[in-house]
């Protein structure tokens, strides 16, 4: 990280109240909400894929290891997917990133059934899970252009507070009866409304290459 990350000059710290001002702002609050419910459907699946791999898809339990193996690859790769796309369009790669999410979120509730497609869908899972991070993150600087620094460390909350909830509502379906096989489809409808709310907010995203915020 030290030779490859430019050498930025510090900007001098603004006081603490006015930079919590600027996470009370409508586009700050509007980019938290987005990386909550966003990311929030990726949790709903993925704090049960376990079950999902053994009971659904009928993978021994000694394979789960080697499974999440694979998704960890596809989140290396899929990091700097997210990167090269928000670098060329932070709102495309928002609403990019986040409708790969929901494809593969639909397409393992319907071919969790199927060992190989499952074990492809696992690696593109992973790699969807980190491409759409950095886009958010950009996103979340950008609607706190005063403060950028604490809306980051705020927008890393609002990721948390999205696995805790996506986690949450997994466990409700299953008492409610739904199954572990549709889970990834609940999961999906969640992604559904953030890329949605993502589409019509439009939270401190830049159209273009100029770093200029709307």
């Amino acid at each position: 990280m030290m030779v490859f990350v430019p050498d930025i000059k510090n900007a001098k710290p603004q006081h603490l109240a006015s930079e919590f001002r600027v996470l009370l702002q409508p586009q700050a609050l509007k980019a938290m909400l987005i990386t909550i419910i966003g990311f929030g459907g990726i949790f709903t699946a993925l704090t049960y894929i376990g079950p999902l791999l053994t009971q659904v898809t009928g993978f021994p339990e000694s394979a789960v290891s080697w499974l999440l193996l694979v998704f960890g690859v596809g989140m290396v790769l899929g990091n700097p997917l997210g990167g090269r796309l928000t670098d060329f369009n932070l709102r495309l790669g928002i609403l990019v990133t986040l409708a790969i999410v929901l494809s593969v979120l639909v397409a393992l509730g319907l071919f969790a059934g199927f060992k190989a497609i499952t074990a492809l869908l696992v690696f593109l899972f992973g790699a969807a899970m980190f491409s759409a991070i950095t886009p958010l993150q950009v996103q979340a600087m950008h609607a706190t252009q005063n403060a950028p620094v604490l809306g980051s460390s705020f927008n890393i909350a609002a990721f948390n507070l999205g696995n805790a909830g996506g986690a949450w509502l997994g466990g409700y379906m299953l008492e409610q009866g739904v199954k572990v096989a549709q889970l990834p489809l609940v999961a999906a409808a969640v992604t559904t409304v953030g890329l949605l709310f993502a589409y019509f907010a439009r939270a401190g995203v830049a159209t273009k290459n100029t770093g200029e915020a709307h």
